[in-house]
């Protein structure tokens, strides 16, 4: 929670708890991409540099915030919707008033921020989660990106929905998972 605004992290982890491989998803599947799209439209989310690199360009009908130390080499190509922050506060900022403008705007019910990765600004972001969409990929892929070594003692499993596996897909899990109160 930030400034009564929750907080979400959103990832695909392997078994194996690898996240990417050279720039990209070590496995093809596009329910977990549909799935994301559905989870992050119309909110704020914040990722690093190097996952900003890895989009093709800006997400639409989101904002996307780069965190990044040299947020003044983030190359946006100037597109709407994108902006290059240099510290945390920055970019919970940023989002926060996304979120609340979105809300008044009626372009969602509620607000909630998004944490898309990679895996250091899981990291740094992780005392402010408190909602984890996580789909769980039965795979254990060669990687060179892993999602951080996190507690998730103090998280409860709200809902976990096998995936349909199509032919070429790996099995995997969508589940949202909440942190306990205090």
């Amino acid at each position: 929670m930030h400034d009564g605004v929750r907080v979400s992290a959103v990832a695909a982890v392997a078994e194996n708890g690898v996240i990417g491989a050279h720039g990209d998803l070590p496995w093809h599947l596009p329910a977990d991409l549909r799935w994301f799209k559905r989870v992050t439209r119309g909110h704020a989310m914040i990722m690093g540099r190097k996952t900003w690199q890895t989009l093709p360009g800006p997400l639409p009908k989101r904002l996307n915030i780069v965190l990044s130390r040299r947020a003044h080499e983030v190359d946006t190509g100037g597109a709407e919707g994108v902006v290059a922050v240099a510290t945390l506060e920055a970019a919970l900022a940023a989002a926060a008033d996304w979120e609340r403008a979105a809300v008044a705007a009626g372009r969602i019910e509620s607000p909630e921020i998004m944490i898309v990765g990679g895996s250091g600004i899981y990291a740094v972001m992780w005392p402010w989660v408190d909602r984890f969409y996580r789909t769980r990929i039965a795979l254990a892929p060669a990687g060179d990106t892993y999602f951080p070594p996190v507690d998730l003692d103090d998280f409860a499993v709200m809902t976990a929905t096998p995936g349909v596996v199509a032919v070429g897909s790996p099995a995997h899990v969508f589940e949202v998972l909440e942190r306990r109160p205090a």
